[in-house]
């Protein structure tokens, strides 16, 4: 019994710290406000993303008289309230976009595109990544996926009425094409999430972490449609304070809630890909200070040499896959160096790291003396106890010998040493 107590207690403390994690990775990737931009910019995007898709659909031929069966479907099951009205203005919006011809169906694909584009950059900065592609790349990418979707969803909708009338002969096959019809919705769901987790982001996603990741996200919106349905008299609320229009801010709350949803689960995804490195804080935090000298050193000659050979500026996440260290340790050895103006973050909700001055001009007597916490400019040692002037004297002699050197000088010494090798 005491055995299992242990575990159990062992499994909770596991928990416990897996969703701390989590709620700490949301709120520094500043999940929320993603959410709401992204939730603005789809209300704009979605009738030319809708009326892109519907035009595929009829580019199809054989697939149009499932059309108004496939828009009736999606809405009443993404939108979990006050579908009648939203139906009718999708209904309107859509008949104005078939006099927009060609130039419409163009400027469609670009909007629609432009909105899938803010998501990627969105799922690429939880992930610490960017995108490899190119704008023309980008473009024929996710054109691509619109058309495959497209497709895919005209397949489903035109050969499931077929496939149940054959199969009505036949009770209990049947009853389970039934059920597997109530469950269908749950599981396109399940696949919209994993390949917004899995496809979407540049960075390399474990497949089960995705699954995870996934699932969680399924039941979590599965809670969430519910529990907006069941707010009805909040709707009513809304619908005195705006009237005919009400259904704008409750769709636009409703996809609040559906990116708040997708970017947890990007999240849990991210937190159980990275577990290891989570796991790594508490040595992290013990490292000797010839390890953390060491570790402090490797990151800021990697930053200088990043920016001094054109390379893209890397974030804190990506600095601590490529070191195999936590988050937080990186984040130790950025702040120090920032606080010594050797380092400088970016201003965004995914900052990058950049060298906070001219190389050529740091030398390594500086970069040592903020490494071990001793600024360039100290106060008269008069005013420190024997002990840690004996620390003064031991770092300053230790790091004279290198007034002479920049770091712009190591650089080249590195680059030189790599040539003469290859």
């Amino acid at each position: 019994m005491e055995k299992v107590t242990v575990v159990v207690g062992e499994l909770y403390r596991s928990f416990r710290n897996f969703v701390h994690r989590v709620a700490r990775e949301f709120v520094l990737d500043h999940c929320l406000l993603r959410s709401s931009s992204l939730a603005f910019s789809t209300l704009l995007a979605l009738v030319p993303l809708t009326a892109f898709i519907f035009s595929l659909f009829t580019s199809f031929g054989a697939f149009e008289a499932v059309k108004s069966q496939a828009q009736q479907f999606l809405i009443e099951f993404f939108i979990p309230t006050r579908t009648e009205e939203v139906m009718s203005y999708f209904d309107y919006f859509l008949e104005n976009t078939r006099a927009l011809g060609v130039l419409g169906f163009f400027f469609f694909a670009v909007t629609s595109i432009g909105l899938i584009n803010g998501v990627s950059i969105n799922l690429n900065a939880i992930w610490g990544s960017s995108s490899h592609y190119g704008y023309l790349g980008k473009f024929l990418k996710y054109l691509a996926g619109l058309v495959l979707a497209a497709l895919f969803l005209s397949l489903g909708f035109t050969f499931t009425p077929t496939v149940a009338r054959m199969l009505g002969d036949y009770p209990e096959v049947s009853f389970f094409f039934r059920w597997l019809l109530k469950v269908l919705p749950r599981f396109l769901i399940f696949a919209i999430i994993w390949l917004m987790i899995y496809a979407v982001p540049a960075a390399k996603v474990s497949l089960s972490s995705s699954l995870i990741g996934a699932f969680v996200g399924m039941i979590m919106w599965e809670l969430a449609r519910y529990v907006f349905i069941d707010g009805t008299n909040y709707m009513i609320r809304i619908s005195v304070i705006y009237g005919s229009i009400a259904a704008v801010p409750v769709f636009l709350i409703w996809l609040s809630i559906d990116w708040v949803i997708i970017f947890l689960s990007a999240e849990i995804s991210y937190v159980h890909q990275h577990r290891y490195f989570w796991w790594r804080e508490k040595h992290d935090r013990q490292m000797s200070p010839r390890q953390q000298l060491l570790m402090g050193l490797r990151l800021y000659f990697h930053v200088s040499q990043n920016f001094f050979q054109g390379r893209a500026p890397e974030s804190v996440k990506s600095l601590a896959h490529r070191f195999a260290v936590s988050s937080g340790a990186v984040e130790f050895f950025v702040n120090k160096l920032q606080a010594g103006g050797l380092l400088f973050k970016s201003p965004n909700g995914n900052p990058l790291i950049l060298p906070g001055r001219d190389l050529s001009q740091v030398s390594m007597a500086d970069l040592l003396r903020v490494l071990l916490g001793l600024q360039p400019e100290t106060p008269s040692s008069d005013e420190y106890s024997q002990s840690l002037r004996i620390v003064e004297e031991f770092i300053d002699r230790g790091t004279s010998s290198f007034e002479d050197t920049t770091v712009l000088d190591v650089l080249h010494e590195k680059m030189a040493k790599a040539d003469s090798e290859t």
